[in-house]
């Protein structure tokens, strides 16, 4: 039986558009870390496919420019989903916290609903670097939501008004909030200058 080939004419297209938005390429061109630094990479949509396929770009993103990560996804010991491996709460979150201890970034993929659990991250991380800003540089995030662009209308009442709400606790964390990839990783990259 003969073996049918799949046209990824959309994937490729949306692919095509994602790039030229967030300036990938001049994203990868423009920033080298030397593996100097460590970003926490941080989303509540790890436990989707869809939603892992983006963070694996974003892993790849890190791996260009020379930036080390960390990717709760990539994670063996807390994400082992079967009958024989025991994963606790507290494994989770102490796994988690060890290695946001060592970073000195933390890039915050926002979404709407909130994850609770990146909010947590982005509460800790700001703590830590307000009592030791000279090991925790920067905490940026990016809303990537299209909803987000939708003016509010007051004619639209409730469900119908499709402008959306974050917390404001949660968004008043990071130093910065990016439109593009390539904004969140320039102001890293700022901050990196800094401290070399």
């Amino acid at each position: 039986m003969k073996t049918k080939s799949i046209q990824l004419n959309h994937f490729q297209q949306m692919l095509s558009q994602f790039m030229e938005k967030h300036r990938i390429k001049d994203l990868v061109n423009d920033f080298d870390f030397h593996h100097e630094a460590k970003v926490y990479l941080g989303s509540g949509q790890m436990f989707n496919d869809f939603g892992r396929l983006g963070l694996e770009l974003l892993a790849d993103l890190c791996e260009a420019v020379h930036l080390d990560y960390y990717l709760p996804q990539h994670n063996d010991e807390i994400n082992k989903k079967d009958a024989n491996h025991l994963i606790t709460n507290a494994m989770i979150a102490d796994g988690d916290n060890q290695q946001l201890e060592q970073c000195q970034f933390m890039l915050s993929h926002f979404t709407i609903p909130e994850d609770s659990g990146l909010s947590a991250e982005c509460g800790r991380f700001a703590y830590m670097r307000k009592a030791n800003p000279e090991k925790y540089w920067a905490s940026v995030a990016i809303l990537d939501d299209i909803r987000s662009l939708t003016i509010p209308n007051p004619e639209q009442k409730g469900i119908e008004n499709q402008a959306i709400y974050m917390n404001s606790y949660t968004a008043g964390l990071p130093d910065y909030i990016g439109e593009t990839l390539y904004d969140c990783f320039q102001f890293f990259f700022k901050s990196y200058k800094e401290h070399k």
